[in-house]
């Protein structure tokens, strides 16, 4: 596999794509002010025994959301009012970001990653990434870091860490506990509610996270920024082959804004003609299989499963893409065949393996939907990218234009009180030509109402009509 990233940074944005193999499989947003992965000294400004939960002063307009499970040291039996007060002073990380209508979820299980490891504060454990395989290789690493690492401090080894020096690994570890120290030595000198780490920004966690010896060149429209990469790459023995460009707009260039617009759309089409439909809702996302023009050349069986064998390569690039995450249901076209369900659903686990964010595909429910999960840190692009329809209200739907006319005609219909001699209606320009059909009732209500009534077209109305008497 070869990999391509594509940045564009500005001061109010940044973009990152990654391009794999000649396909767009992410897109990565951050506004200046970011803040997953940050660690605060908090102040609790809420416990509240009865949703188990308590809401804690990050510094910022709205107050984070602290779950009783993500509380360290506490047990299952015990209340979160008994360990929690009100003024009380805590040290979080924000897991997930605030979106509209929440605040910023946070934690005190907190973590500080590196590119080959994740320090854990306050932990014991040694773990190593589910990737790495070889029982022999986990339990090598797992002895080596668990003599080195310091007291009252956990580590993940990360996927990158098995495969690099046992050297690199201790200076790594050094790196991360330092910077643990001088959080620590900032939380004694200041008052809650602070920052006390910032994470890195997305351009540098790109780079932590995807040096691996597949990226092979870099576009971005910085030169001071290309500056900083190649310091950043000069480091590691892996990142010596990278070529970086530095050009205008490269997203546009690459022909990649095209594919970001699309992103928009629910509709997805497959190769073979096939489609997918993907619907963001507040408890979680649907995604519905549709053979669509496919009719396909063999037998009944082999259409399904070629076009379900297809969307399960696909769903796992729009979950990256579009940064989608929680409970997610997939409705593949109804396939008989054990085998072929076997086949579809180790296609989906294969792409899935692929995403640095973690997945569990929980297998098919009775009624045939594929039900999965992916952990989510940051709001999907659906949510960063768009904003909720004034018109619709986020159903997706508006009112049928012969819905709007039976509307109009009713209000009308009801003026008898008025004392004027002419009901005047001010309508939208789309609507005239459907009232225009409804003229034998229009009629009849003229007569009902001994009135004129007539309509005018006016673009700039907010809603589709407006009686003026």
């Amino acid at each position: 596999m070869q990999r391509q990233l594509v940045i564009e940074k500005y001061p109010w944005e940044t973009r990152l794509a990654i391009v794999e193999d000649g396909r767009l499989v992410e897109l990565h947003y951050e506004e200046d002010d970011d803040r997953v992965g940050n660690i605060y000294k908090a102040r609790v400004m809420n416990v509240l025994p009865g949703l188990s939960c308590a809401f804690v002063d990050l510094g910022y307009e709205k107050n984070a959301f602290l779950y009783q499970g993500d509380l360290r040291g506490i047990k299952n039996n015990t209340s979160i009012s008994d360990v929690l007060k009100r003024d009380n002073e805590i040290l979080v990380q924000v897991k997930k970001e605030e979106v509209p209508g929440k605040g910023a979820r946070v934690t005190t299980y907190l973590t500080l990653p590196g590119h080959y490891l994740v320090f854990l504060p306050y932990q014991n454990d040694v773990n190593i990434s589910r990737k790495v395989k070889d029982p022999e290789l986990r339990e090598e690493l797992r002895t080596y870091l668990k003599a080195l690492k310091p007291k009252n401090s956990g580590v993940i080894v990360r996927t990158a860490g098995a495969l690099a020096p046992l050297q690199d690994l201790a200076v790594e570890l050094d790196s991360l506990y330092a910077t643990w120290q001088q959080i620590c030595e900032l939380e004694r000198h200041m008052a809650a509610p602070a920052l006390l780490y910032k994470d890195l920004d997305v351009v540098q966690r790109v780079l932590r996270d995807y040096i691996d010896g597949n990226t092979t060149s870099i576009v971005l429209n910085k030169q001071e920024e290309a500056v900083m990469i190649k310091e950043l790459l000069s480091q590691d023995a892996v990142a010596q082959g990278i070529k970086i460009k530095v050009e205008d707009a490269p997203l546009e260039k690459l022909g990649l804004e095209r594919e970001i617009k699309r992103l928009m759309k629910s509709r997805v089409w497959l190769k073979s003609g096939g489609f997918i439909i993907i619907e963001e809702t507040e408890a979680m996302t649907v995604i519905d299989v549709n053979s669509g023009k496919y009719t396909g050349k063999g037998q009944f069986n082999q259409t399904i499963l070629k076009t379900n064998l297809e969307a399960a390569h696909e769903i796992p690039r729009q979950l990256r893409l579009r940064g989608i995450g929680g409970i997610i249901l997939i409705d593949f076209i109804d396939m008989k065949d054990r085998s072929h369900q076997a086949e579809v659903l180790q296609a989906l686990e294969q792409e899935l393996y692929k995403d640095k964010a973690h997945s569990r595909v929980l297998g098919i429910t009775k009624l045939g939907l594929v039900e999965m999960t992916r952990k989510k840190t940051r709001a999907s692009l659906g949510t960063v990218l768009a904003e909720e329809c004034q018109v619709c209200e986020g159903k997706g739907r508006i009112p049928s234009n012969k819905v709007i006319c039976h509307e109009i005609m009713r209000q009308i219909y009801n003026l008898g009180h008025r004392s004027a001699t002419t009901v005047n209606v001010d309508v939208r320009p789309e609507i005239l030509p459907h009232l225009g059909e409804q003229s034998r009732y229009i009629s009849q209500i003229k007569e009902h109402l001994g009135k004129e009534i007539v309509f005018s077209p006016n673009p700039d109305l907010e809603g589709y009509y407006h009686i003026r008497s």
